[in-house]
């Protein structure tokens, strides 16, 4: 299959063809826009490539933000304040309704869904420019976040979101990987609690080997960011990491099972291990459900007992 996004000669040439519709859009009533959203991080950063790229067809256009995860537009050349009480600015809730169509269209990816939005309730013809979301560090960012750590590592996800238990891998499997990884240094990331820091509640286990540096509880989201760009790429289940890994073009290796369509996640460059098909659950498309209700008499997901530790742990040595 092939995603829905513009290479450099499709960019120029709809530049040229287009110059009728942006001067139309110079005399929208509608210039400044400020998009509302307060779901996961994983969400937020598929809302700064609909900024950057909202920009980058508009460039007239200004635009704010309101979201539960303010920090991933840090250093963000495309973030303009505006006042919402100014009458010239339009407040957008933003949403993205083709999730509903996620396991039917495999031309759309997570990351089209706000674009979508935004060009359904504004008339406006933004189109996906880079297939991955936006990200800015400032140069003192890029330095280590931590003074021990390694040269090279992985950063670690074992865990998850509270209300989403149908995608953990359980503890096992992740030490059963890392285990078999000896020369690989890890940094795990995440909450040891099920505190809510805004974005849901998660709980990560703490996998203790040494090859892994615990972090646990020791990071900003920000920080998180730069350990990515840091790493040489991410291990975890369907999360936030995996779209900063992206976002960077670091690799990624995606625990996924049989929750979400792989066409809807996956990027290229990942390596995505993913059950869709082969189990009537998740037969056509993703189940989508928060709790599992295929589960095996061990009383694990099915999908995710399809999933190899020694295949995950192949791939991650591939990398070095």
């Amino acid at each position: 299959m092939e995603y829905t996004y513009c290479n450099i000669e499709d960019y120029s040439n709809w530049l040229k063809e287009g110059s009728e519709w942006l001067a139309k859009s110079e005399k929208m009533p509608n210039k400044n826009f400020i998009l509302k959203n307060h779901q996961c991080p994983g969400d937020i950063l598929m809302l700064s490539a609909c900024i950057r790229d909202i920009k980058t067809w508009y460039p007239h256009f200004s635009i704010d933000i309101e979201t539960s995860c303010d920090s991933i537009f840090d250093n963000s050349p495309y973030i303009t304040k505006l006042d919402n009480s100014d009458p010239s600015v339009r407040l957008l809730d933003m949403q993205y309704e083709i999730i509903h169509q996620s396991n039917q269209d495999m031309n759309k990816h997570f990351i089209h869904g706000f674009i979508q939005d935004f060009n359904e309730r504004t008339g406006n013809s933004v189109k996906l420019t880079q297939f991955k979301p936006d990200l800015h560090l400032s140069e003192d960012e890029k330095k280590p976040v931590f003074n021990n750590q390694p040269e090279k590592f992985i950063v670690l996800n074992a865990g998850g979101k509270t209300d989403y238990t149908t995608k953990w891998w359980w503890k096992e499997a992740w030490t059963e990987v890392i285990n078999l990884c000896p020369e690989i240094n890890f940094i795990q990331i995440g909450k040891s609690d099920k505190k809510d820091t805004g974005a849901g509640k998660a709980t990560h286990s703490l996998i203790e080997l040494p090859n892994v540096l615990n972090k646990l509880n020791k990071t900003s989201f920000r920080e998180v960011i730069r350990l990515v760009y840091q790493s040489v790429g991410t291990l975890s289940v369907v999360t936030s990491i995996m779209h900063i890994a992206a976002a960077f073009n670091k690799r990624a290796c995606v625990i996924a099972g049989g929750h979400e369509p792989w066409w809807w996640e996956k990027y290229p460059n990942h390596d995505y291990f993913h059950s869709i098909g082969a189990l009537d659950c998740c037969r056509l498309g993703g189940c989508w459900k928060k709790d599992c209700e295929n589960k095996s008499d061990a009383g694990k997901q099915k999908c995710l007992e399809l999933i190899d530790p020694k295949k995950v742990a192949e791939t991650l040595r591939s990398w070095f």
